[in-house]
């Protein structure tokens, strides 16, 4: 039998006296965060948890939280506390190292033809960072925050930023070479997957988006989608159904082209969207690959890319509700 258990390490504190834990990880969401109920009773050194300067807990305390299945226990969070909410229970909100991108603003700019690494490195201040490797243009931030900025560049160059193990990622959603491939058996390992929809692939309205920065700071957009039962590229945006955006910097149209005309034909055999529940093991993160097996329904197995993993652990339990993002060709 699985023995669940749940560890939560803030500032030099450790306990597992938890009502529920949730943490939610997406490299959709900019920043991920974290919600941990404490029964009421809650104290440490004759202190009980209170809000404000005089509580044992306060805003920016560092918090580490672990959860698994004895003897082993994962890391499904780190960040620090944002808020804490003192009521019937208690409730401690909490977000990752984006946390520290929120503290402070900045005025910073970079000239024209500036890479993505020097605007990071002006804004990210003590936070580690690391980018892909593309020319910005010319860009000015002023009196904003450093998370301002990559909300910015996310709005209007589609570079996505997420933290990874403390470190601030800042350009794609997915790194092939480095995601785990883990399998999922429908009738065996997968506690619900009625949040999965398995549909005609005739009936995804999906538009590839290609975006690519070129080095006299013009940018090519070009788009990919189903018409009339072929598929369609042109600068036209037919503003419908799901969109993907890829980026390929300083690549030329024939180029953007043909790899989101391929983006497309992979997406559109997909057949499948929406999330499924897992136990806590084997651990998923967003990025990561899932392969979906299946004796009875083999029109549901394939690869997909996890775009979102919300993990609960707690008094009833614990579970991985897993987003699928496009299949993997």
């Amino acid at each position: 039998m699985l023995r669940l258990q749940n560890e939560i390490t803030i500032g030099a504190t450790t306990f597992n006296k938890v009502i529920n834990i949730e943490a939610d990880s997406s490299w959709k969401n900019l920043v991920d965060t974290c919600r941990i109920e404490l029964p009421n009773n809650f104290t440490r050194d004759s202190r009980p948890i209170t809000v404000g300067q005089d509580g044992f807990f306060k805003r920016g305390d560092s918090v580490t939280v672990r959860a698994g299945y004895f003897p082993k226990k994962e890391i499904i969070f780190e960040g620090y506390i944002r808020r804490i909410y003192v009521d019937v229970i208690i409730v401690i909100e909490c977000e990752d190292e984006a946390f520290q991108l929120k503290q402070n603003t900045i005025t910073e700019s970079v000239p024209n033809n500036s890479t993505l690494k020097t605007l990071i490195d002006k804004i990210k201040g003590n936070v580690q960072a690391e980018s892909i490797d593309a020319v910005i243009g010319k860009f000015r931030a002023t009196r904003v925050t450093p998370l301002q900025v990559l909300e910015e560049l996310r709005r209007v160059l589609r570079l996505v930023s997420y933290i990874r193990d403390k470190v601030l990622r800042v350009g794609l959603a997915y790194y092939f070479d480095e995601a785990n491939e883990v399998k999922f058996d429908l009738e065996k390992n997968v506690m619900d997957s009625s949040g999965l929809e398995f549909i005609d692939s005739s009936e995804l309205l999906i538009t590839v988006e290609g975006v690519a920065a070129q080095k006299d700071n013009t940018v090519i957009v070009r788009y990919a989608y189903w018409l009339d039962d072929e598929v369609v590229v042109s600068d036209d945006d037919p503003a419908r159904g799901e969109r993907d955006t890829v980026r390929i910097d300083n690549a030329t149209q024939s180029t953007i082209d043909a790899f989101i005309k391929r983006h497309l034909e992979n997406r559109l055999a997909t057949g499948i969207r929406g999330s499924f529940l897992a136990f806590l093991e084997p651990k998923v993160r967003h990025g990561d690959r899932v392969q979906l097996i299946s004796k009875r329904f083999k029109e549901r197995e394939g690869t997909f890319l996890v775009k979102r993993v919300v993990t609960r652990s707690g008094i009833n339990g614990g579970e991985q509700e897993i987003e699928l993002d496009r299949k993997v060709a």
